[in-house]
């Protein structure tokens, strides 16, 4: 188990999976081992596997603090990502029991609590958002220790549009704690949100340098370009890397750097190349009417760039 925990904290996904498989041979599923099969599955987009792995978590240890953080985590990222009012709702509640129910299980279980802030500031007050309880977690945060507690309060900010606020709550958590992934990785969404573009993108080559398989940040490092029109070869150098070397990812992950890397390329006026990418994307997903439409719209205006 140490040694999964290890791989998973360095990132390598596949080997913490395989020494997660190796372990449940061996024994029965712990707390830890279902944790960090959740929390793999999130940080791969396999959002039902993170949900399965989560609640067999929750119904063989209905009183561990960790089974409902990675509950409430992989509700929080299906509430963030996918659509739907009545998909929304439900993903809402559990997230938010969850979330709850790890603090009050484990009051010092800060990583929950910095997902109860996101939660609180991002979801409507129809969801059950609270900018009040809200700042009473960031208090909290900040009386256990100020590297949580400037990233809790930069969460908020970054929620409520104080984006400079933001940049440098994040840098002041990061510098506090220079081992963590996820200050830096918001440090550069909120250097992207305050429209400083370049800030961004070197904050991200610099998480990925320590990090070389951190799809997130390489998959945001391609996004960037391609958002801002940039004719960018390091963004078509980070999500061809992701796409070439990250294993384990979701079939919608996959399409989506795909896509994106069609659009780095339609930047520079590459046609047959974005079209190729995008019937890749669409073999990944074949049901995505986003890329459908896309590739359509494509073919539509460029009848000799599609003939088979």
């Amino acid at each position: 188990m140490d040694a999964a925990t290890h791989a998973f904290n360095e990132l390598r996904l596949n080997e913490a999976n395989q020494l997660l498989a190796e372990f449940s041979e061996q024994q029965a599923a712990t707390a830890r081992s279902l944790y960090l099969t959740a929390r793999i599955a999130v940080l791969q987009g396999q959002l039902e596997a993170a949900s399965s792995a989560a609640s067999a978590c929750q119904e063989k240890f209905p009183r561990e603090a960790l089974c409902y953080e990675a509950r409430g985590e992989t509700e929080l990222v299906k509430l963030l990502l996918q659509g739907g009012i009545l998909r929304k709702i439900g993903a809402a509640r559990s997230a938010r029991k969850a979330l709850e129910r790890a603090v009050e299980y484990d009051a010092l279980n800060m990583r929950a609590r910095i997902l109860l802030v996101r939660f609180y500031t991002l979801a409507p007050w129809l969801l059950g958002g609270s900018k009040s309880k809200a700042r009473a977690q960031i208090e909290i945060c900040r009386g256990y220790d100020p590297a949580f507690g400037h990233e809790a309060q930069a969460l908020y900010d970054l929620g409520v549009g104080d984006t400079a606020a933001a940049v440098q709550g994040f840098a002041k958590a990061q510098a506090l704690s220079p081992g963590e992934r996820d200050p830096a990785l918001f440090l550069a969404k909120a250097y992207l949100a305050d429209k400083q573009l370049e800030a961004a993108i070197t904050t991200l080559e610099k998480l990925v340098e320590r990090y070389p398989r951190f799809q997130e940040a390489w998959l945001e490092l391609g996004r960037i370009a391609a958002d801002n029109q940039l004719e960018s070869e390091r963004g078509k150098a980070a999500l061809e890397y992701y796409l070439t070397d990250v294993e384990g990812e979701s079939d919608a992950r996959r399409a989506q750097a795909y896509t994106t890397l069609a659009r780095l390329y339609l930047n520079e006026d590459q046609m047959l190349r974005a079209i190729s990418l995008l019937r890749r994307a669409q073999t990944e997903q074949p049901d995505n009417k986003t890329i459908n439409h896309f590739l359509a719209d494509l073919c539509r205006n460029n009848p000799g760039n599609c003939r088979a």
